[in-house]
């Protein structure tokens, strides 16, 4: 639900119109008077600084988005706030990604967090946080699809997700921010279906989702089942011309309440009776009221929003705030007033999430309102007849029940609680006008110590009550003293005031009156003989007391009684006899940590604390050692001027920088009080405290004092919201980080200098707000980071040399109200090691020496296997060379005594001239077999070779053999396919002597039967396949004779045993054929 719209009218179409009105309105009531209008409202104004934030006093817009920080729309851009430092998005010429106009007059937050701006001029921008970039919807009147106008007055998201435009002179446009796609809606005076009127300068979803549009012609509503507008120009008990009225403002309020801000008709609240179509009701109407100061400041509304579950109203005459009852608080310019408006003409109201409330004004740039709240009664004087005159208190006691005696260097007063009267003390009662210290005894009587003597004062009269304010029945009347006696330094009387400068005075458990002076040391009274002891400093006697300076005097539980001086600390024991000393030594980190002791204080647990110069000090009795707490541990200054325990067990510190309230078992400060929160200043007085009746706590500074109960000091008590929005490197670039979703950084080693930013957003006291870090992950000095490191107001985080490592850093946040975090801020980061320090490396490096170790010794395994190949190499070829020798030298033998044997054989067949027939037959068989011997053992000789051979090999073999066999024939031997791919075809033994036995056989049978007169031998590769194939012209046959059909088996079986496909072909007169084909090895 929409808790807040707002608009500005156009100065230029309306400026005539305003300019009429302007002239004529009156005056707001009590615009005049200086203060009023702001001193009794429940908001305090401040004013940001042009100088240290939004650079200029045109502030149009102000939102707060998802994760807390703050969102101006001025005339020269966008900027954010997160508390401490700002940052611009303007408009960059060269930068389609940039805004397109700087002049941005309305902002909306979508439901995801996203930014959508509308500009004068520029239509409308989608900032895209997550990529940093703005997404242009510009202007082009003539595409339906797009803007018609560039001045966008307003910009509201539906319950569908949608965005609605309202433009100045274009109507109503309606955005798909998933595609991107824009549908328009204009007037027709023809279709009262449509806008009023193109003029579109509000827009609110109200209850129930319906969207009210507010034009230059009144009120309407969009119907989503008819995609039209219904107008709303009637209601029950009110003046339909005031319905007409342009519509400048629109919000929802918690309750279902639509409130319409009218130019001219005021402040209008209506509530839908039915659906889209059905009526509505009036809730109220309210009006400007000349004779009525808290009416509504002025019936020309500029802005509307929710703030605390009411409606504020900007105006051009100023901001009216409703209240319960009806009417209005007013928030004008007061001339000379600084915590007043700059300007009166509002244009901006957004309440962020910690109950501040922004303001922008035209010309006037931003404003910061805050919660008045009940944070601490700040007690003054202006100088009047019955007031205290502005001076520094310097002391404060209980007088009475209901009245206090408050010391200043100006004189005594007192002031009455219940009546919250001051009354002077007459200055003759006094040695003088300067009061110091006071004390109370246990006879009542005030002791005030000045600076020039010491007096008792002896109450007349009983003091009003404090709750009632009436008068005791024993003395009616004003409080009143009356001096009792009068003390002075005599001079040569050793028993006398040992100095007239009264600093500190002390009342014991016993009643007696200790006094510690400006010179004189520390003095006992002494009831019975009106007289003094003095302890003074002797430098002879180092258990005298170390100062004659006393700043301050205190008894602790044992009835010691503790003396500081600007030598430092001194206790005097019980038996009043030594002093024991305690001094600051910067060598030594266990002493006191300045010798300046403004204040004491002894807890419930009887633990003695010190409020020093240099911080808050607690002692430990056992050791003798001081634990020191300063600004480190959030107190807002070291100076300690005085301590005050609460009801808690908590003590309040007043400072040199305002109050703070300290929790002794954290060790810490919880929250603190300025002079923007009631303080009287920033600046309190060394030991100007009190603890009054009821609790009451009471410090005195240089403009008056400050009274509050403990318990009611009513601060800023949510935990604030906390991010992280920076990161630095040692390289020096700031980069963003997304608050929302911040991606994890990774790093490598050599970047491990890194800042880490970040911002809390509770904008009630930014420059309170107090920040602790920490680092988890473990580190190379073994800790693990869980321990906080206070950051103090500090927003980075710097860590140098982080060891290789994953790390989660986180943040949290503490507001001036005491509240921390409710969960901390995370950034994932990661330093990667060296890459010599990565598992992959190890594993990497784990491997080359492995695979070297592996590669050394395969080597030298694989280096003596080559020498023992080549050994054996060396005997196999010593082996073959002998054996090729030896076959050669078989083959010769062989050959030779075959040719002798046949030889012979052919001598005894021509010799034998009768020999029989049988005889001639057996001796021309032994010749036949002679050769077939010789030829079969020259083919096993070849066929058995070692080395290898290849198809080319084969084909010379069979070739030649072809050639010798069929020379001295009629027959002619063709070879065809000598072709350089026979030489990558190797052929093994057996192949080689399968294959060479078919094809002998195969051509000797053509020479034998045939009756050819041509045989070719062809040989081919084709792929991985290699064919030979034998044919000749011969006669062919039909069926093969009985030795011929073995022939045929023989060689089918040859081709069997080396995965060869033999097929024979042979027509009668047409010649045969015998083919071979085989895969490669």
């Amino acid at each position: 639900m929409t808790l807040r719209k707002k608009i500005i009218l156009p100065l230029l179409t309306a400026s005539l119109l305003i300019a009429g009105v302007w002239a004529t309105a009156p005056e707001p009531a009590g615009a005049s008077q200086a203060g009023a209008p702001v001193a009794a409202n429940e908001y305090d104004v401040q004013r940001l600084s042009l100088e240290e934030g939004v650079s200029h006093n045109l502030v149009f817009d102000i939102v707060q988005d998802h994760t807390g920080f703050i969102w101006f729309g001025t005339m020269y851009g966008l900027v954010r706030y997160d508390g401490d430092q700002y940052r611009f998005y303007r408009h960059d010429p060269g930068d389609s990604l940039s805004l397109s106009n700087d002049d941005i007059v309305t902002i909306h937050v979508d439901r995801i967090g996203d930014l959508w701006l509308g500009t004068y001029g520029g239509g409308v921008n989608h900032f895209d946080r997550a990529r940093n970039a703005f997404v242009r919807y510009l202007p082009d009147a003539g595409n339906p699809n797009a803007l018609h106008d560039g001045i966008v007055w307003d910009i509201e998201e539906d319950g569908d997700g949608r965005i609605w435009v309202g433009t100045e002179a274009g109507g109503l446009a309606r955005i798909d921010p998933t595609s991107r796609t824009v549908h328009t809606y204009r007037a027709n005076a023809d279709d009262p279906l449509s806008l009023p009127h193109d003029h579109v300068g509000a827009l609110s979803v109200g209850e129930g989702g319906r969207l009210y549009v507010g034009t230059a012609a009144g009120l309407c509503a969009y119907d989503e089942t008819k995609d039209s507008f219904v107008r709303i120009d009637s209601i029950p008990g009110i003046d339909p011309a005031v319905l007409a009225l342009p519509v400048n403002a629109l919000v929802t309020d918690d309750d279902g309440t639509t409130w319409l801000g009218t130019l001219g008709g005021g402040i209008i609240g209506i509530r839908g009776t039915g659906g889209i179509g059905g009526g509505h009701e009036l809730r109220a109407h309210y009006r400007h009221d000349a004779g009525d100061p808290a009416s509504l400041v002025f019936d020309w509304v500029t802005t509307l929003a929710v703030v605390d579950s009411r409606i504020w109203a900007g105006t051009f005459r100023g901001m009216a705030a409703l209240r319960e009852d009806g009417s209005f608080d007013r928030y004008l310019n007061v001339p000379g007033d600084d915590h007043s408006l700059r300007s009166n003409y509002v244009v901006a109201i957004e309440q962020d999430r910690s109950g501040v409330v922004w303001v922008g004004s035209y010309q006037g740039g931003a404003h910061k309102l805050r919660p008045r709240g009940s944070l601490v009664r700040h007690v003054r004087g202006t100088g009047g007849e019955s007031d205290m005159p502005i001076a520094r208190v310097t002391s404060i006691r209980e007088a009475a029940p209901g009245v206090a005696a408050v010391g200043t260097k100006s004189g005594l007063f007192f002031w009455n609680r219940a009546q919250n009267t001051i009354r002077p003390l007459e200055a003759s009662q006094l040695p003088a006008p300067s009061v110091r210290s006071l004390a109370q005894d246990h006879d009542r009587r005030l002791w005030v110590g000045t600076s020039a003597g010491l007096a008792v004062l002896r109450p007349e009269t009983a003091p009003a009550n404090a709750s009632t304010g009436a008068q005791s029945d024993a003395a009616p009347g004003p409080f009143t003293c009356t001096t009792e006696r009068t003390f002075l330094n005599a001079p040569g009387d050793s028993t006398s005031l040992p100095h007239d400068q009264i600093n500190a005075l002390l009342v014991d458990h016993t009643g007696t009156v200790w006094a510690g002076t400006g010179g004189g040391g520390l003095a006992r009274y002494d009831t019975d003989s009106h007289s003094f002891t003095s302890f003074r400093h002797d430098p002879n006697d180092p258990h005298s007391i170390a100062g004659n300076y006393v700043q301050s005097a205190f008894e602790d539980a044992q009835g010691r009684i503790w003396a500081s001086s600007y030598q430092g600390l001194s206790r005097l024991d019980a038996d009043r006899a030594r002093f024991t000393h305690f001094s600051a030594d910067p060598a030594d980190p266990a002493s006191i940590s300045s010798n300046y002791v403004y204040v004491m204080h002894e807890d419930e647990s009887g633990r003695l604390w010190f409020g020093t110069g240099n911080g808050l000090n607690l002692y430990d009795e056992a050791t003798g050692a001081f634990r020191h707490f300063r600004e480190d541990a959030g107190l807002p200054n070291n100076v300690v001027a005085g301590i005050a325990p609460s009801s808690n067990g908590r003590f309040w510190l007043s400072t040199n920088r305002g109050l703070a309230e300290f929790d002794p078992e954290r060790g810490a400060v919880v929250r603190t009080v300025d002079a923007s929160q009631g303080a009287q200043s920033n600046l309190f007085s060394e030991g100007a405290y009190a603890t009054l009746e009821g609790g009451q706590l009471a410090f005195g500074g240089v403009n008056g004092f400050n009274v509050f109960h403990p318990d009611s000091v009513l601060l800023h008590d949510q935990p604030p919201e906390v991010a992280v929005t920076s990161f630095w490197d040692q390289r020096g670039a700031r980069a963003p980080v997304d608050v929302v979703s911040p991606s994890p950084v990774r790093l490598p080693h050599d970047r491990n200098q890194v800042a880490i930013g970040f911002s809390a957003f509770d904008f009630h006291a930014p420059e309170k707000t107090q920040f602790e870090y920490r680092l988890l992950g473990k580190r190379a000095d073994g800790n693990d980071g869980s321990g906080w490191t206070l950051a103090g107001s500090e927003r980075y985080a710097p860590y140098t040399n982080l060891a290789p490592g994953e790390y989660t850093f986180e943040v949290r946040a503490r507001n001036a109200g005491g509240e921390w975090s409710a969960q901390p801020a995370r950034l994932s980061l990661t330093i990667d090691p060296p890459f010599w320090r990565t598992a992959w490396f190890a594993m990497l490096a784990t491997l080359a020496i492995g695979g070297t170790l592996f590669l050394t010794h395969t080597l030298r395994v694989r280096r003596k296997l080559a020498v023992a190949e080549a050994i054996q190499s060396a005997r196999l070829e010593e082996a073959e060379i002998v054996r090729k020798k030896a076959a050669a030298d078989f083959h010769d033998e062989l050959g030779h005594r075959l040719a002798k044997i046949a030889l012979f054989s052919e001598v005894i067949k021509n010799r034998m001239t009768n020999a029989s027939v049988d005889i001639r037959d057996y001796l021309q068989k032994i010749i036949r077999e002679s050769h077939t011997l010789s030829n079969d053992t020259r083919d096993f000789i070849w066929s058995l070779g070692s080395e290898e051979k290849t198809l080319r090999d084969l084909a010379a073999y069979l070739r030649d053999f072809g050639n010798e066999l069929y020379d001295r024939t009629d027959i002619r031997f063709r070879f065809e396919g000598w072709d350089e791919d026979l030489d990558r075809i190797l052929l093994p033994i057996d192949v080689r002597r399968h294959t060479t036995a078919i094809f002998k056989e195969g051509m000797t049978n053509a020479l034998k039967h045939a009756s050819c007169s041509e045989v070719t031998l062809r040989i081919r590769v084709i792929g991985d396949l290699y064919e030979i194939s034998l044919r000749d012209d011969g006669v062919g046959y039909t069926r093969p004779n009985e030795d011929d059909g073995n022939g045929l088996k023989n060689m089918e079986n040859r081709a069997r045993k080396i995965q060869g496909e033999i097929q024979f072909k042979s027509e009668p007169g047409s010649g045969s054929r015998i083919q071979l084909v085989r895969r490669s090895e």
